[in-house]
């Protein structure tokens, strides 16, 4: 989801690959059977596990740290709901931000890496390779190429100690730094690319019993809703690709007392926070069973966006389309493990851990892999090792790409990428290919380019192709 986005969890996108041959195809099996919340940019913290209750990788984007400013006796940035604090509200603002990470520097791989390109997929440039600092993490916006959101940092725990969104240069240094609200290495705000800028969604505690979730962008930050409420928080972020400025947030329900269900915001980053249109996700008449995931895509509509939700109802990922027109249930898939990624369109699919995952990431009564869900179909499992650290789906335009990151072994320290283009149904056009070593990964794709960043050892290696199902 960017997409994707399933809540705030788990993916995002970080991968590390390493020099070697190609390899074989990972074996398939097309038997029924089920990561994580917020879906979208995936973007892993340092240090970080993907999984987070039942939503999506949220992973969008790192995001925005607000704060008050040092007002004496300042117990909440904004007042609730017929409360207020004695005196005027402290003022939203940025911390300042950090300054840009070292540079990147690509040049041709030599020799040539260990990576294999999945079946439909073929190179449209040559491999290249940055050698950067182990500690770097970097996050991809799903529809971006050429360009990721990078961050250096030091120390045990790590702290941040630089972050800019980098245009990479295949043939030479990284251009354009820009600043990107990251301060914290292990936590990635809600965030999407609009234009040349992020938009951010950012949750603040105002008090024990008031939350808040402000839009922050690079010349200001407003409270969306106006007020806070109790449990409320940001579950994912979209934005149109492009310069559009139109954009998608889901929520928990605002109210003085949380509630089952979820709430979805469209507006454009252009205007005023209180200009955004809500529409309340209910749970179904006479149940109380409806937790937010992810956000599984925005489109343009014919007035305006379209946004599809994704709630979990009774055991089932269920895709709620919201537009001008109204609410409108799309699909319902049995998800009974945890939500990695998801997609809309073409067609409603999901991708979910394979089995229970116990504390120290091994399979629980199972054999490991990714399920692969999809409307008015029966599923696949596609098989790795060991559950996946991380996933991402990606829209082609004709189809999609699936890639995760998974141990060679249960408590094993080696790691590789996988990966399967799917056809307009969502079903695998061939098995599975291991395409190289990995410590964290990235990829982002646009029409059927495709870009895909590897990491290990110091190294960090672009593999860019074209992937088109038949």
């Amino acid at each position: 989801m960017h997409p994707g986005a399933a809540r705030r969890s788990v993916l995002c996108a970080q991968n590390a690959s390493r020099a070697g041959t190609a390899r074989k195809p990972a074996a398939q099996n097309p038997s029924p059977n089920r990561r994580e919340p917020g879906f979208g940019l995936g973007a892993e913290a340092f240090g970080a596990v993907h999984r987070r209750d039942y939503r999506l990788p949220a992973v969008r984007w790192a995001l925005l740290f607000l704060c008050c400013l040092p007002t004496a006796g300042c117990a909440r940035c904004s007042p609730s709901s017929g409360q207020r604090d004695s005196g005027p509200p402290a003022p939203l603002v940025f911390q300042k931000p950090l300054p840009p990470p070292k540079p990147w520097t690509f040049e041709l791989a030599r020799p040539a890496p260990d990576v294999a390109y999945p079946e439909q997929c073929k190179a449209r440039a040559p491999l290249v390779r940055a050698s950067v600092a182990p500690s770097s993490r970097f996050v991809a916006d799903p529809h971006t190429l050429a360009s990721l959101v990078v961050a250096d940092a030091t120390g045990d725990p790590p702290a941040l100690t630089g972050v800019a969104a980098l245009r990479l240069d295949p043939a030479g240094v990284s251009t354009d730094p820009r600043p990107v609200p990251w301060f914290d290495a292990a936590a990635l705000p809600h965030m999407a690319r609009t234009g040349g800028g992020f938009l951010a969604a950012v949750d603040r505690t105002a008090s024990s019993d008031e939350r808040l979730v402000v839009l922050a962008k690079h010349d200001g930050a407003e409270l969306l809703g106006g007020q806070g409420g109790d449990g409320f928080e940001a579950i994912d972020l979209a934005c149109l690709p492009g310069d559009d400025g139109r954009c998608a947030v889901l929520t928990t329900r605002l109210l003085p007392v949380a509630r089952p269900g979820a709430t979805l915001w469209r507006g454009s980053a252009r205007e005023p926070a209180a200009s955004w249109k809500p529409t309340d996700l209910l749970p179904p008449e006479g149940t109380n069973d409806a937790k937010p995931v992810g956000l599984a895509g925005v489109e343009a509509g014919p007035s305006g966006i379209e946004a599809t939700a994704i709630l979990l109802e009774k055991g089932e990922l269920v895709f709620r389309r919201v537009s001008d027109a109204g609410e409108t249930k799309v699909a319902a898939l049995p998800s009974p493990f945890a939500v990695i990624d998801a997609l809309a369109s073409p067609a409603p699919i999901a991708i979910t851990q394979a089995t229970e995952v116990d504390e120290e990431g091994c399979p629980v009564g199972g054999l490991a892999g990714i399920h692969l869900l999809r409307a008015g179909k029966e599923p696949l499992d596609l098989r790795s090792p060991a559950p996946p650290a991380a996933g991402y789906l990606r829209k082609l335009r004709k189809g999609g790409l699936v890639a995760w990151l998974s141990p060679l072994g249960c408590k094993q320290g080696r790691k590789v990428v996988f990966a399967a283009v799917l056809d307009e149904k969502g079903a695998p056009t061939a098995p599975a290919m291991t395409v190289g070593d990995a410590t964290s990964f990235a990829v982002a794709a646009s029409g059927d380019d495709v870009d895909l960043w590897l990491q290990a050892e110091g190294l960090v290696t672009w593999i860019r192709m074209t992937c088109s199902p038949p």
